[in-house]
């Protein structure tokens, strides 16, 4: 960025500083905020970076910034203008050093993904014009407050954190000659497209600046990979395994309660989501499909014949997915054959390759899930069939197919905070292990988490789409790398493009499910008792009810139910207790 560039934007913050906090949740700066906050938002030594005349200088400056960085972020006031801006100054600041190595490099312009991605220095001085134009400073508050995370918005914050972690993770494992640079263009296009509408509220200050500098100095670590730097001599390798610690810590000290998910309580309010039931036309047209199409499939799995056609059998087993197993109707009858045949059908293929591989009989990793999932299929097929020839075989969804039901609270609470916690945790593993990698271990992995995807999966809509989704992933990751263990030619294995486009899917799910959560209004809300003293916590809705606990004036508490007299409340240990609610209020006292 020019000097000149620079003092404009400066000269604009002075005019009116205010304007972000004003649209923001989060409180506006005062003047004397907002001159604090300019004297460390940019260090003029990082504008004369194209006068160095070494790599050595460039390097030192780098190393400097680094050191220096932690400081300046302590000095930010908690108020929007300060919050967005420390914000940008992070990544502009990081950016100074990519974009500089990238031109030692001799990276072309259109292959620059600094230029591709991030708006040069006259758009983001257009947009700080229309973001602080015509707004007045604010009076300094006596007292400010901002409001804690919703847990929809912690969740939020928890899946960027996981999303962050396994792109880097993907990014590192990257192969072929322009690696660095693509791993440089991939962790930039995340922080543009996730970065830029954060939640703002109290948690996210830490967060977002967190999320801000890993994905910052991960892309500048690549920039100086691809330059030609080793890692010893590389000042981001240090900065990004320091960051990484620290968002692992952060995600480790949130206020969200991650039980384990064989004793998780669901926390709504009647019985679980069911899938509608099915109509006979449909239960009839997927056993059919099932004989004809997909048992001749599985039949065929003697180990000498299929082993001699596996990109044959993998082309087949697309078909059927884009076919009957995408085509059918979600609903009760249906639904498990369908889950049995996703498996059974990547199964059998990677059961062949780890015989083509060697591992024959009782190593080989799928034997056994091919018999139990067998099994299971047969006893399905047995089933539908005898409904179909029994009299009464119709069905309540005779006259039309009932719709799937939407999430509820607790439902949505359990996919995006722990099942999506496992399946991101996977991943995480799955692409950081490196020369570590034990392709039996990952495998084994794999097996638990469609296991829990199963038993632990809301049947409602926004979580068939997520969990099925994940147990896609998780199989075709599985019969990818089983493949290549059998010599197939990467370009002949069509799991892995199906995996890099499944993965930008689940991401679109992720955050669609988290807007319907937040729109909806659908999670716990942070309420503050207002007794006098304090108030009782009871086991059910009632003064009749045990104590079960008590809450002090003014203590922020997690309402999961407002809609009676009682509050429904979430406890320490994860249950969950009822206030009355006349004794707490959104407003703190």
């Amino acid at each position: 960025m020019k000097k000149s560039v620079l003092l404009i934007l400066l000269c604009l913050l002075l005019i009116a500083p205010a304007a972000q906090g004003q649209e923001s949740g989060y409180p506006s700066c005062g003047e004397l905020e907002s001159l604090i906050f300019l004297t460390s938002f940019v260090d003029p030594a990082l504008l004369d970076l194209p006068k160095f005349e070494s790599i050595a200088d460039f390097v030192d400056a780098a190393s400097t910034y680094l050191e220096s960085r932690e400081s300046d972020i302590r000095l930010v006031p908690l108020c929007g203008v300060a919050i967005e801006m420390q914000r940008q100054g992070l990544a502009f600041k990081g950016d100074l050093f990519g974009q500089m190595v990238m031109r030692m490099a001799d990276v072309p312009t259109a292959a620059d993904p600094y230029v591709i991605l991030v708006p040069d220095n006259d758009e983001r001085l257009a947009m700080n014009e229309e973001r602080f134009a015509s707004e007045e400073y604010q009076d300094e508050p006596a007292e400010r407050e901002i409001p804690a995370c919703s847990m929809s918005e912690m969740f939020k914050l928890d899946s960027l954190a996981s999303q962050l972690e396994v792109t880097h993770a993907r990014a590192l494992n990257l192969e072929g000659g322009e690696k660095w640079l693509l791993a440089n263009y991939q962790i930039l296009k995340w922080r543009e497209e996730n970065l830029e509408a954060l939640p703002q509220c109290l948690e996210a200050i830490e967060a977002g600046l967190l999320l801000t500098e890993l994905a910052t100095d991960s892309a500048a670590q690549f920039a100086f990979s691809h330059a030609g730097f080793p890692d010893a001599h590389n000042p981001f390798v240090e900065a990004v395994n320091s960051g990484l610690q620290m968002l692992q810590s952060w995600r480790d000290h949130l206020t969200l309660t991650r039980p384990e998910h064989a004793g998780a309580k669901v926390l709504v309010l009647g019985v679980p989501s069911q899938l509608p039931p099915c109509k006979r036309e449909d239960i009839d047209r997927v056993h059919s499909a099932m004989q004809e199409d997909i048992l001749p499939l599985l039949g065929t799995s003697e180990a000498p014949e299929i082993e001699e056609r596996l990109t044959e059998y993998a082309e087949s087993h697309m078909a059927l997915r884009y076919g009957i197993l995408s085509e059918a109707p979600a609903c009760a009858e249906i639904f498990e054959g369908l889950w049995l045949a996703r498996e059974l059908l990547g199964d059998r293929l990677a059961w062949a390759s780890f015989n083509a591989f060697g591992y024959i009989g009782p190593v080989n990793p799928f034997g056994r899930q091919v018999r139990s999932k067998t099994s299971q299929l047969n006893a399905w097929m047995s089933r539908t069939a005898a409904t179909l020839r029994a009299d009464d075989a119709g069905s309540p969804a005779e006259e039309g197919a009932l719709d799937v039901p939407a999430c509820r609270s607790g439902e949505f609470d359990l996919t995006l905070a722990y099942l999506l916690e496992d399946f991101d945790g996977f991943m995480t593993r799955l692409f950081s292990k490196g020369d570590d990698f034990d392709a039996l271990a990952s495998i084994a992995e794999s097996f638990t988490l469609r296991d829990s995807l199963w038993a632990q999966m809301p049947r409602c809509k926004e979580a068939l789409e997520i969990g099925l989704m994940m147990r896609q992933i998780a199989g075709d990751l599985m019969s990818s790398i089983s493949m290549n263990l059998a010599s197939v030619d990467r370009a002949d294995i069509p799991y892995a493009d199906e995996g890099r486009r499944d993965m930008d899917l689940i991401d679109e799910l992720r955050d669609e499910a988290m807007a319907t959560a937040s729109q909806l209004g659908l999670g716990a809300q942070t309420y503050y008792v207002t007794a006098n003293t304090y108030a009782n916590i009871r086991a059910c809705a009632s003064t009749e009810c045990a104590i079960v606990g008590s809450a002090q004036r003014g203590e922020a508490i997690e309402v999961l139910d407002d809609s009676s007299d009682w509050y429904e409340i979430r406890l320490e240990d994860g249950g969950t207790g009822y206030i009355a609610g006349f004794l707490a209020s959104k407003t703190r006292p």
